[in-house]
């Protein structure tokens, strides 16, 4: 808060300019059921699929795609593959969980 405070004494903005230039991104989360076994293969599919994204595959696969990411892991307590996605709108994010969610069934 102190931080807060202290940005919108130096700027003269009020809170609600300050957080006017913060953009807004959305996310959607879904997940598709699978056998335990389906989960190494999904994910390599996904691998050579964005091979040419920045991807992390620490944990499932990440990819960075600049204005928008996304993130396809196995869940650890169920027998699914959890699917995220964030992007500047809503529908753009959904949009990024329904194609992944038809390469994954492909």
């Amino acid at each position: 808060m102190a931080i807060l405070l202290e940005l919108m004494a130096l700027s003269g903005q009020s809170i609600q300019s300050l957080r006017a230039e913060i953009p807004e991104y959305h996310v959607i989360k879904d997940k598709l059921s699978i056998r335990g076994d389906q989960a190494p293969v999904i994910l390599r599919k996904l691998r050579r699929h964005f091979a040419d994204e920045k991807l992390n595959v620490i944990d499932g696969v990440f990819a960075d795609l600049g204005d928008s990411w996304f993130h396809v892991r196995p869940s650890n307590t169920e027998s699914v593959i959890r699917v995220l996605a964030e992007a500047p709108t809503a529908s753009e994010a959904q949009a990024r969980v329904d194609m992944l969610k038809a390469l994954i069934a492909s």
